[in-house]
């Protein structure tokens, strides 16, 4: 709509330069014959809009039915995940143990967790791995904190945890799903909102309306049919840890099944300087893995056996050596196996009796992890190829993308915060650099044309600066609904015609706007400089109406019209898509592409006709078309989350901090196991790689 008030002012300004009655007379003709079409062309598609019929299934049933599916796509998902880091088999190599017993003073109290009739004076809860669905489900209230060491793998437990639910989830379950807590901030924003956010990125069938309280994502999280598993709260700033856990307290979520995981260290901060611990939680922790633990995983994955067999002898006889206290984590005994995998490294360099620092040792192999992994050793078909230095350098840039957007998730659509401000304001640069061209023709032609001109920059300017700055910190993928079945094609012609109308009627008030500003600042130039006004008055239609004032609305009426035809048209394409399917990093990628294309020529349609009709007064309807096109061009491209992407990674990829095919190498460094993906999005596999990235060695790597 703010495109067709700039159009209309801009019409103004084409009357300025109009000096001739015949002009304005011809320019009414034109202005009616397309206003006439438009009005055709709208009714015609009313008339062949049909509405699908409502649907017969009870909010109940649909709800039911939504959760089902979520939990279908939310299992293929994670399974496909363990695939890749070669977890299916065997399902997960160390069965590492848990206890509530270290946790006293962090947890709820006992009638609490069990009800007010137990007898327990304590909570105490313990088992390994591939026990915890089932001691999870003995908590009547089935809530659990699970803390842990950097690396000890508490999202291993939670993604282990969240599978044995879904594969005994009954219907009246909650969906378990995995949700990285990191981009949460309790002060601005309620946690059952939140969650419902991150369930319409992953499906976005769920952003469909439900009732007058939301739509369906915040319908399966306010009434219990999602389970959240909040994973990571140590990655939230440390002040907002206790804030996080008083949210959590204050909400819906604690009458309901929820899990969360955290450092121990952290928490126990957070927990102190909470109002109080998470009112009806058990609390377990990770222990550490023994010496024979570790040999065992080693053992697992040693290949060939003699080259691993002297590091398998030194650990079972040195269980207290700094190599044994280093591996005492998942994640370090991994990284152990991942960095000497490679036939000619040698597994016995940390095994020497100069390695007696642990933390050191961690740090090596955090530092070496991402060369080893790039050593041109051999040809793999599934893996691209890239040499150590270009992929430090990109995983780098990455990590420092990441730590400027202040989020885990490698998010492609926020790729756009890398770039400089004045790439950040193109939409605002390219409405000024037209609107000031068309200040500056019409100064050739006078004074009034001049000042019209003026006016349509600013107001230009203006409004797509506030579009530039309202969709920035918003813009996200789209899933373009382009179906016509189940009756789409009658919400499309609903929309059409609204759009048309009020576009049209908007368009027919603020067509006086112009021509009054015009009169104006025409006889004002005329008192200055004793010449006869620029814009004549006097010449008038049949029905005894200005010239002037019949274009200046005619034209406001159509552009109006065409503006709100687009407004429709993009309205219905915008509509959710129904197939709920969760889509992968590429899927969402190649949805918004196709998102950005359609938008893009709808716009340079619209524009580009607009541009037509206005030029078209003073016989250049040529110039209009291609600059409007232009302008719809520019205006498609820089409204979407792919055109920003674009923008941003030719930025990047000229100035080599990433490659041109990023996805690509993203998905390549999952394959290596460096990067992990958790549904839209990728992320570092641990948060310590990334510090490691960013500065040469982590923050923290505590033993």
């Amino acid at each position: 709509m703010v495109a067709g008030l700039i159009f209309a002012v801009v019409a103004g300004y084409i009357f300025a330069v109009s000096i001739s009655a015949e002009a304005l007379s011809q320019a009414d003709q034109v202005a009616s014959v397309v206003g006439a079409t438009a009005g055709v062309l709208a009714l015609l598609v009313a008339l062949l809009g049909t509405r699908a019929e409502a649907t017969t299934d009870s909010p109940a049933d649909l709800l039911s039915d939504t959760a089902a599916r979520v939990a279908t796509e939310v299992e293929r998902q994670w399974v496909d995940e363990l695939a890749v880091e070669g977890l299916a088999d065997g399902y997960f190599a160390v069965q590492v143990s848990w206890t509530s017993r270290t946790t006293t003073g962090m947890g709820a109290p006992p009638e609490a967790v069990y009800g007010a009739k137990t007898r327990r004076r304590q909570v105490r809860i313990e088992g390994s791995l591939d026990r915890i669905a089932t001691e999870f489900l003995k908590l009547p209230r089935r809530q659990l904190v699970v803390l842990g060491d950097a690396g000890s793998g508490k999202t291993t437990l939670a993604v282990r945890l969240a599978i044995d639910l879904l594969r005994e989830r009954t219907p009246e379950d909650p969906v378990p799903v995995v949700f990285s807590i990191a981009s949460w901030r309790p002060q601005h924003v309620h946690i059952e909102q939140w969650l419902a956010d991150q369930l319409r990125l992953s499906f976005p069938a769920l952003a469909a309306g439900y009732d007058d309280s939301g739509d369906v994502a915040y319908a399966l999280v306010t009434t219990g049919r999602i389970l959240p598993v909040l994973d990571g709260l140590d990655e939230l700033p440390p002040a907002l840890v206790p804030k996080a856990i008083d949210a959590i307290n204050q909400s819906a979520l604690i009458l309901r099944p929820l899990v969360l995981t955290c450092r121990t260290d952290t928490y126990r901060r957070g927990n102190d300087q909470a109002e109080g611990p998470l009112v009806a939680a058990a609390v377990i922790e990770l222990q550490p893995l023994s010496a024979p633990e570790v040999v065992r995983f080693l053992a697992s994955r040693a290949h060939p056996r003699p080259r691993w067999q002297p590091v398998l002898d030194y650990l079972t006889a040195n269980p207290d050596s700094a190599l044994a206290l280093a591996l005492r984590t998942t994640l370090f005994a991994w990284l152990y196996q991942a960095t000497f995998a490679r036939p000619h490294t040698n597994p016995e360099q940390l095994s020497t009796a100069e390695a007696t620092d642990p933390q050191a040792i961690r740090r090596h192999l955090l530092v070496e992890l991402v060369p080893r992994s790039y050593e041109p050793v051999r040809r793999d078909e599934e893996l691209q190829r890239y040499s150590p230095e270009q992929a430090r350098r990109w995983l780098r840039f990455t990590a420092t993308f990441l730590d400027r957007a202040g989020t885990n998730d490698i998010a492609w659509w926020y790729l756009r915060i890398m770039l400089p401000g004045p790439l950040l304001r193109l939409p605002a640069l390219t409405c000024y650099t037209v609107c000031v061209a068309g200040a500056v023709i019409g100064f050739r032609h006078s004074f009034t044309a001049a000042a019209v001109g003026g006016l349509a920059g600013l107001l230009g300017t203006k409004a797509l600066f506030d579009q530039s700055f309202r969709l920035a910190p918003s813009i996200r993928p789209r899933y373009p609904n382009l179906s016509l079945r189940d009756g789409r094609a009658g919400d499309l012609a609903a929309g059409l015609l609204t759009g048309a109308f009020l576009g049209g009627l908007l368009g027919f008030v603020v067509g006086f706007v112009p021509f009054f500003y015009a009169v104006f600042v025409s006889a004002a130039e005329a008192a200055v400089t004793g010449r006869d006004p620029v814009l004549p008055t006097h010449e008038v239609t049949r029905l005894n109406i200005p010239y002037g004032m019949a274009v200046a609305v005619g034209v406001g009426v159509v552009v109006g019209t065409l503006q709100g035809l687009l407004t429709g048209f993009l309205g219905w394409l915008n509509q959710p898509v129904r197939d709920i399917v969760a889509p992968s990093p590429h899927l969402t990628l190649r949805r918004d592409r196709v998102a950005t294309l359609v938008t893009v020529m709808a716009y340079m349609l619209v524009v580009a006709a607009s541009g037509a009709v206005v030029a078209g007064l003073i016989g250049v309807a040529w110039l209009g078309l291609v600059v409007g096109a232009a302008v719809g061009l520019s205006i498609g491209l820089l409204s979407t989350a792919w055109g920003w992407y674009r923008i941003a990674l030719m930025w990047c990829a000229l100035r080599g901090q990433l490659p041109w095919r990023y996805l690509t190498f993203l998905d390549d460094a999952r394959r290596r196991r460096i990067i992990r993906r958790a549904g839209t999005v990728h992320q570092f596999r641990h948060v310590l790689l990334k510090q490691a990235l960013l500065d040469g060695k982590p923050a923290s790597t505590d033993i």
